[in-house]
């Protein structure tokens, strides 16, 4: 029998899974841990940097590489899951290995996942945009993942809360009080119960079963991302710190002004038509 070849996109698959094996194996190291989550909660230089990092990666990827769409999509799976992932392993070893946590490591961190929250669900609706705008049709890979890791962020983000209001779990009630007595605290809840079918329909098999209702369902997104908005500046007003949730908000407001249907239809005709133009120059 003739072996059958891998194709090029296996043959990543695997590289990208040995890349990540190497990754954890190399963040096991208890000296390469306490480095790399020192860099990244303790230097704000860095939380700014590594972002962008990644953004000039996906852009390269999916704007000047020779890879075919699928192999656009592998890289940047593997690189959202990569990224999302050593974050929250970070996180984890941080909260399970220093023994010096005091109410403010709590807050600082829910600050952060809490950021890290907004920050995935800004890039989950970042995806449609930039495919109408680009044509960067592989992000569509990304819109489950991307979803899916701005829930698992924001659970980590209400799981802190809780215990640096109830006094390190001491007193649950005194959390479930602020969460629902303070405004700024009820929008951000809100948001994370609308959140939570999103997330447990996030698969192939509600998709089928809820047909049309689906996508009806997942439109819930748009309110999700305005609370989001709204509690993120809330929280940082009385800071006066609003630069940082003024910019999200903006972000979010052109980001859903681009889904409005006349929007899209505009910019496809636009981009018609200079291809047209193109075409009859050439």
């Amino acid at each position: 029998k003739r072996k059958s070849q891998k194709s090029f996109v296996e043959k990543y698959e695997l590289k990208a899974g040995a890349i990540i094996v190497a990754l954890s194996a190399l963040l096991s190291l208890g000296w390469w841990q306490l480095l790399a989550a020192d860099a990244l909660f303790n230097y704000p230089w860095v939380q700014k940097a590594i972002p962008w990092i990644i953004l000039a990666f996906a852009v390269y990827v999916l704007q000047f590489s020779k890879f075919p769409r699928k192999t656009q999509s592998n890289i940047l799976r593997a690189l959202t899951h990569t990224t999302a992932l050593t974050v929250a392993f970070l996180l984890f070893w941080d909260w399970f290995n220093w023994l010096h946590l005091d109410i403010s490591w709590y807050q600082k961190r829910t600050f952060f996942t809490g950021q890290a929250g907004i920050v995935f669900l800004i890039l989950t609706l970042a995806c449609s945009p930039l495919i109408t705008l680009f044509g960067w049709s592989a992000l569509n890979a990304l819109k489950k993942p991307l979803g899916n890791y701005s829930f698992f962020f924001i659970v980590i983000h209400l799981f802190l809360f809780t215990i640096d209001y109830s006094d390190f779990g001491q007193n649950i009630l005194a959390a479930f009080q602020e969460a629902i007595l303070k405004k700024y605290a009820l929008v951000g809840l809100s948001a994370f119960l609308l959140l939570i079918p999103l997330a447990a329909t996030s698969n192939k098999w509600s998709q089928k079963k809820l047909g049309k209702k689906w996508k009806k369902l997942h439109r819930l997104v748009y309110l999700i991302a305005v609370l989001a908005s709204v509690h993120y500046i809330w929280v940082h007003f009385s800071k006066l710190a609003l630069a940082k949730p003024i910019t999200f908000a903006i972000i979010i407001a052109f980001l859903l002004f681009l889904r409005v249907n006349t929007i899209k239809t505009a910019i496809r005709n636009f981009k018609r038509k200079r291809r047209s133009t193109q075409r009859a120059a050439a």
